[in-house]
């Protein structure tokens, strides 16, 4: 018997329609209807048959609301599918139970999750499409009743306990329950459906915000016909109507919603991840829920609670998703961006857009310095020695200089064999090192990519000049020589040639002598070095073989190691050698796009780059590094100024923690300064010195400068080291998560040498990123503003340290609290307290040990005061700030003078000022030259504090600013 005949027989017998639905539904579960496959998920429409004619309003107004099933429904058969349970039926007033075999054959539960909802879902239209059936026939020849339909299927709806939710007295409070109602029946409907509609779920969430005024109407007048239809969720089994109702009846919580919320923002990162890789759509959900452990019970919580689903995005919106995702710090507003441009390294710019260049970058930074200072140190004896030789002999030096710089090796080690002047005799065997360390670096560079020929002994020269050697060319030659400087000049976007670096005018000028004498008049190719004979009159304006030898590897280092970081996106200047970083980076961007970045990225990334490859590298003026270097010596070449560099260890113990410090501090260094190639580097911005150079060396080494900077460098990365061995040793999971980023796949390779105490490459590198963080080390970790101004970096004078301190803070506290889980925010608050109390405790300890120098006493009472100030200095909101500017109410003052003030003006002033006062006898005159004498480099400040007053200056000054404090503590308690 099929189901056809079953209907046409029961119709024929006058059967009652509950009576039918039961026999059915026992003949269904025994399998007798020939048509019907329990296996399979679909279920034929009724049998169609001559319509009735007593079909009325009612019974279309039944029809609708029978065949529209409530959210109580949808949940209980989603549950019914996941957990069969059957079903308790009435005969003649008594329970009957029916199993799921009984009730739905005996393949159902061999069937899966979605195979048992779509056929429950089948049956049910089914079984509702055939208590009806007579009025789906009436339909199909004589049309529907709108209204009786609309309000059919709207009662229907509200025949669920869900319309029993109060909707609120206000208007905003019936919109956002109704609203909830809305999300809640279409996620029931959709997990029916198996399949998300965000425009259906929208569509029915709004609907269900506007609609409480009119369903409370409905519901009144309809009243009667809703309690016909309570018999249709009876027929509901009891157990799964219990279970539909407490899951629906966990109504959404601020807290469950938030919770909701963020697996849905998950579910999308992974989908979008899969859309990057190019899967389809059931592969991109299966990968998602395996990824993120997501169970059944999870996503009923989206369902249910979660303020919105998740989506499968775009391809653009997906490389959207996975960009912000890997980069979650990148500033979009626009006083972020212009607070990346003025205060931020561009270091951590980049890192919050790209971190596979951040990486790439702190490596090219790292080997910049560690190979320059390794070709230096190989140099080292024939450099000073060939020094030491000029001072004592220069004549025989010349001779000797002239014929390297001529290519006749031979000449000259004769000429240093034949020397009566050990000076000169002890430069013999360096001169095979030099061959031998030239010829390394021509290999250096071949291998980046340099198309570079061989030159037999090849010694560098660089002109020191410019305007000597031009006059001495001649008018013609002069003018030739300017021309093509300007046109170089140019095509570097530089407003004039003098504004060039001295190695790539020293190129230029080479190139051209080497087309204007190139054998039989030919010219030569501009990236060859042709040998030529210095006569007396051009020989003169080149620097000495030594500085010309210094000057050449750096820059030979410097082109290798660019090369290296652009890799095969690398362009020539035509003509030349030299990287075309505007084209390079151009094809380094055009490749970055492949990767998925958006068009802000890649605009910021260019910027970032632009910044550090091309205007970064160009030095200041002369004269403006002449004032940055006055004021250096001034303020930085002091001893009491040596003493605060101290306070850097506060940055080591906030890292590396207090026993990795200590130890560090008073033990044998495993790695210097040296191995770094930082030797003699204060700051990046001291890195590039001229003309007043050598005197501001001479300051920091004798006041101590150097030595306490280089021992808190050092201190800092050998904790460092101490900290991440035992890491690599015991916990090597945090260590690879660590340094993931900036060693990719190399990591590996760093935790084996720091678990065996290798000082390697990779370790290195490790070092460098760790100092990176928190010093300005590099250029790349100057910001944008500093590095595209070569004359405006003199108002970044001493402030760089600040500034990365404050992107340390940034880094590390702020963004963790703004943007982390739970987790990240307190751990950026345990950061911030850690730092504040390594930070204040250091620079309080470094204040009273200064006190002991200034004023000849220590002052523990003073020490609470110190920590604080120690804390307001970090943050550039010094004492001296607090009451020269804020007190007086200006404010907007203090904050230009944090940008445009040049301290070196202020010292000029005084300087005059203490000089102009030496004719005076008064108290004021007193104090103006002990304030200029402060200012002398070395022992200024030692001998004002001792023998011109200061001391006692300084105690009655803190004398006062107590009685000053007591007096207005005791007015606060009304003590006069």
């Amino acid at each position: 018997m099929t189901r056809e005949e079953f209907i046409a027989e029961a119709k024929a017998r006058g059967l009652p329609k509950e009576e039918v639905r039961i026999k059915f539904e026992k003949l269904e579960a025994e399998g007798a209807f020939d048509d019907i496959q329990t296996t399979s998920v679909s279920i034929e429409e009724p049998a169609p048959e001559e319509p009735k004619e007593d079909i009325g309003w009612w019974d279309e107004f039944k029809l609708a609301y029978d065949t529209t099933y409530t959210d109580v429904q949808d949940w209980g058969l989603s549950l019914e599918a996941a957990m069969p349970m059957g079903n308790i039926d009435f005969e003649d007033g008594l329970p009957v139970y029916r199993s799921p075999t009984e009730l739905y054959g005996a393949d159902f539960e061999d069937m899966d999750y979605e195979q048992r909802k779509e056929y429950l879902a089948s049956r049910r239209e089914f079984l509702g499409k055939l208590d009806n059936i007579d009025t789906i026939l009436y339909q199909e020849n004589a049309g529907k009743s709108a209204s009786a339909e609309i309000l059919g299927t709207l009662t229907g709806a509200l025949a669920t306990p869900t319309t029993i939710i109060p909707f609120g007295k206000t208007k905003v409070a019936q919109a956002a329950t109704g609203a909830t109602i809305g999300a809640e029946t279409a996620a029931a409907k959709q997990l029916v459906e198996g399949e998300f509609d965000p425009v259906e779920f929208g569509i029915m969430t709004t609907v269900g915000a506007v609609a409480p005024a009119a369903t409370e109407a409905v519901v009144k007048g309809a009243s009667t016909i809703t309690r016909k239809g309570v018999e249709a969720v009876k027929e509901a089994d009891n157990r799964i109507r219990v279970t539909a109702t407490r899951l629906i009846g966990k109504e959404a919580t601020p807290r469950s919603q938030k919770k909701a919320d963020k697996l849905v923002d998950k579910l999308e990162q992974e989908y979008a991840k899969g859309v990057v890789e190019g899967l389809d759509e059931k592969a991109i959900v299966a990968k998602a829920n395996e990824a993120l452990g997501v169970t059944t019970d999870d996503l009923d919580s989206v369902l249910v609670h979660a303020s919105r689903q998740p989506v499968i995005p775009n391809p653009e919106a997906a490389v959207k998703i996975v960009a912000a995702r890997e980069n979650p710090l990148a500033s979009t507003s626009i006083f972020g961006k212009a607070y990346d441009a003025i205060a931020a390294p561009i270091s951590t710019v980049i890192k919050n857009v790209d971190k596979q260049t951040f990486a790439r970058l702190r490596k090219y930074e790292k080997d910049l310095h560690v190979n320059s200072s390794e070709a230096m140190n190989k140099l080292g004896k024939f450099i000073t020695g060939a020094a030491r030789a000029n001072k004592i002999n220069p004549t025989e030096f010349k001779s000797f200089q002239r014929a390297l710089f001529n290519g006749k090796v031979d000449e000259a080690k004769s000429i240093a064999a034949d020397s009566t002047s050990k000076e000169m005799h002890d430069l013999l065997p360096e001169i095979e090192n030099v061959r031998n360390t030239l010829n390394s670096l021509y290999k250096d560079l071949k291998d980046s990519g340099v198309k570079i020929e061989y030159r037999e002994n090849y010694f560098p020269r660089m002109v020191k000049d410019y305007d000597g050697l031009l006059r001495a060319l001649g008018t013609t030659r002069k003018s030739e020589v300017e021309q093509i400087l300007e046109k170089y000049a140019k095509s570097k976007k530089v407003g004039s040639w003098k504004e060039l670096d001295d190695p790539e005018i020293s190129q230029v000028i080479s190139q051209y002598l080497q087309r204007r004498r190139g054998v039989g008049g030919k010219p030569s190719i501009a990236k060859e070095r042709k040998i030529e004979e210095l006569d007396d009159v051009i020989d003169q304006y080149y620097y000495s073989a030594p500085e010309s030898l210094q000057m050449y590897v750096t820059r030979a280092v410097r082109e290798a190691e660019k090369r290296k970081f652009f890799g095969n996106h690398a362009v020539n200047k035509e003509g030349t050698t030299v990287v075309d970083t505007e084209a390079s980076i151009a094809n380094y961007i055009a490749e970055a796009a492949k990767r998925g970045m958006d068009t802000d990225q890649l605009d910021t990334l260019n910027a970032m780059l632009k910044a550090r490859f091309e205007l970064g590298e160009q030095a200041s003026s002369k004269f403006v590094s002449g004032v940055k270097n006055f004021q250096y010596a001034s303020l930085l070449g002091q001893f009491e100024s040596a003493l605060t560099q101290l306070g850097d260890v506060g940055a080591s113990i906030y890292l590396n923690g207090m026993v990795n410090t200590i130890k560090s501090l008073v033990g044998k260094k495993t790695v210097t300064v040296e191995d770094m190639g930082l030797i003699n580097k204060v700051a990046a911005e001291m890195s590039s010195i001229n003309g007043t150079g050598n005197a501001l060396e001479f300051v920091f080494k004798w006041s101590g400068f150097n030595q306490i900077d280089k021992l808190g460098k050092e201190t800092l990365m050998n904790s460092s080291l101490q900290k991440w061995s035992k890491i690599a040793k015991k916990n090597p999971e945090a260590a690879a998560k660590r340094f993931r980023d900036t060693h990719g796949e190399d990591v590996s390779a760093l935790l084996d040498d720091l678990a065996n105490d290798r000082m390697t490459d990779n370790v290195k590198l490790m070092l460098w990123n760790e100092l990176s963080d928190v010093q300005p080390i590099s250029l790349s970790e100057m910001p944008k503003k500093y590095l595209d101004a070569p004359n405006g970096r003199i108002f970044y004078a001493l402030k760089t340290f600040t500034l990365k301190q404050f992107d340390l803070i940034r880094r590390d506290m702020v963004e963790k609290m703004r943007h982390g889980s739970a987790k990240e925010k307190a751990e950026g608050m345990t950061n911030m307290l850690r730092y504040a109390t390594a930070m204040g405790l250091s620079g309080a300890t470094v204040q009273q040990t200064k006190d002991i120098f200034t004023k000849g006493e220590l002052d523990p009472d003073s020490f609470p005061d110190d920590v604080f100030e120690s804390l307001m200095t970090i943050i550039m909101f010094s004492k001296y700030s607090r009451e020269r500017y804020f007190e007086q109410g200006d404010i907007g003052t203090f904050f230009l003078s944090q940008v445009v003030t040049v301290p070196a003006a202020e010292l000029l002033d005084k300087s005059v000022k203490g000089v102009m006062a030496l004719t005076e006898e008064d108290a004021k005159a007193d104090k103006a030259v002990a304030t200029a004498v402060k200012n002398i480099p070395i022992i200024g400040k030692q001998a004002y504090y001792w023998l011109f007053g200061g001391a006692e200056r300084k105690l009655e000054y803190e004398a006062k600013q107590k009685a000053k404090e007591r007096s207005e503590e005791l007015k606060k308690a009304g003590i006069n």
